[in-house]
């Protein structure tokens, strides 16, 4: 693998398509029961296509209006949605707009996660994590708007190379760190309010004009304390990398706060080496190495690198959810107490649960 770069592992369609609410799994499991009566698996017409259709039915150009709202042009855009720069005609105001294609009955399940996504954010009040503002139906797709973000995500930064840093000084890899610290500070104030992110990632990091992060795209988010679950037992939901061992698994009721926390391991560790802690060729490869290999001490690939953020890196990414940091604001103030020259909380693993692994 390249260092710095994720190795793309090619997840199935019907991954997102369960993933995002297109199709149940029952009623995929049907379907591919029906192409292996007289088609093949392979075909792209089960999700992709309808996916397709729902993009292209609500292109919008400038000058388009959502209600109160006048589009300037797109942004982005996903499997499940779009998202453009609006201009609040009210306020004169720029916002990003994020639209649900899977509108309609068919797709209740997909548009639930997007009302939830909504609702998870609007009660969230931190520097660190994006502000919604309205919610809106237009010609039946969903559509809320939050703050219009000037500046760059922490991929397209790793993309310019801030994770292949020659000699990992300190100097150097501070200003990582510290966008690092920002960023799980948001997440910990979401613990805070019984939110989990579950889908932490360098393109779900944002960085403004003015170095201010924050931690955007709660569409995976889980309420912890509801319980309510818009993902059943055995649905795979996240980005395949950063996933912690119980969400690889389909685990529900084991995600908890200390799933984010995972994640930012596996952030810290690629900003550490380089690298990514565990790679494959496929899902279940990937997924395999995550449950069952312990990463190689980014000590052990870059030799400089204080023995205490490593401690801090390796404890975020233990195997088992209770030896990881119970929250991203544990997390936060280890990685706070080694960016202010104090001992770190964390310690290396004990020689017991080395033999046991």
């Amino acid at each position: 693998m390249t260092a710095g770069f994720e190795k793309k592992v090619e997840l199935p369609i019907y991954h997102y398509a369960v993933k995002f609410g297109y199709v149940t799994a029952q009623r995929l499991t049907e379907a591919i029961r029906e192409l292996k009566g007289g088609g093949s698996t392979n075909s792209p017409t089960l999700v992709e296509s309808d996916m397709g259709r729902r993009l292209a039915a609500i292109q919008m150009g400038g000058g388009t209006m959502i209600g109160a709202y006048r589009v300037h042009g797109e942004l982005g855009r996903g499997a499940v949605g779009v998202v453009y720069k609006v201009e609040d005609t009210r306020s004169g105001a720029i916002r990003a707009m994020k639209v649900l294609v899977a509108g309609g009955s068919v797709d209740d399940r997909a548009r639930r996660r997007f009302e939830r996504e909504f609702e998870a954010i609007r009660v969230l009040d931190h520097p660190s994590v994006v502000k919604v503002f309205d919610y809106g139906e237009f010609e039946g797709h969903p559509y809320y708007t939050m703050e219009f973000i000037q500046g760059q995500t922490l991929d397209q930064m790793f993309q310019n190379g801030i994770d292949r840093l020659k000699h990992r000084a300190m100097s150097q890899l501070e200003p990582i760190l510290d966008i690092l610290a920002h960023a799980i500070e948001g997440a910990g104030y979401a613990h805070a309010q019984s939110i989990v992110h579950r889908d932490i990632k360098p393109s779900n990091i944002l960085v403004d004009s003015n170095g201010q992060v924050r931690l955007t795209d709660f569409g995976l988010a889980k309420k912890v304390d509801s319980g309510t679950y818009l993902t059943r037992t055995g649905d795979v939901v996240g980005t395949p990398h950063y996933m912690a061992p119980e969400q690889t698994q389909g685990e529900t009721g084991l995600i908890g706060p200390h799933t984010d926390t995972y994640a930012f391991g596996v952030l810290l560790y690629r900003v550490l080496t380089g690298r990514l802690p565990f790679d494959g060729d496929s899902s279940m490869e990937l997924f395999h190495a995550i449950c069952e290999t312990e990463p190689i001490p980014p000590r052990k690939l870059v030799p400089g690198i204080p023995a205490d953020l490593e401690r801090v890196c390796l404890k975020a990414m233990a195997k088992e959810p209770r030896l990881r940091y119970s929250s991203a604001q544990e997390l936060a103030d280890d990685l706070g107490r080694f960016l202010e020259g104090r001992p770190v909380l964390a310690v290396p693993p004990s020689g017991f649960y080395r033999l046991r692994k």
